[in-house]
């Protein structure tokens, strides 16, 4: 199967408002198994990371009440952070 990161487009996207909120929407591509969840200011002129700020209280909501579990975002962060590092290897 496949080993490397997945990355989600952009949460906010206009076409995923009809699945619940950002934070929801995060969870749910977490819960889907992705491992790297764009997010971006609402506007470049604020540069504000609110959406950011709202998924990642989402994803500890979704560990806090179990929808996600701890093991599954350390594994993706590792997969993250190896991809970092490979990255870093070829330039």
């Amino acid at each position: 199967g496949f080993r490397g990161v997945t990355i989600t487009d952009g949460l906010a996207a206009g076409a995923l408002g009809r699945f619940g909120s950002i934070a929801g929407r995060g969870v749910e591509a977490a819960r889907a198994g992705a491992d790297l969840l764009l997010c971006s200011a609402k506007s470049p002129s604020t540069n504000t990371p609110s959406e950011g700020i709202a998924v990642l209280r989402g994803m500890i909501r979704g560990i806090s009440t179990h929808e996600l579990t701890r093991t599954g975002m350390e594994q993706a962060a590792a997969r993250i952070l190896a991809l970092r590092t490979q990255t870093r290897m070829t330039q």
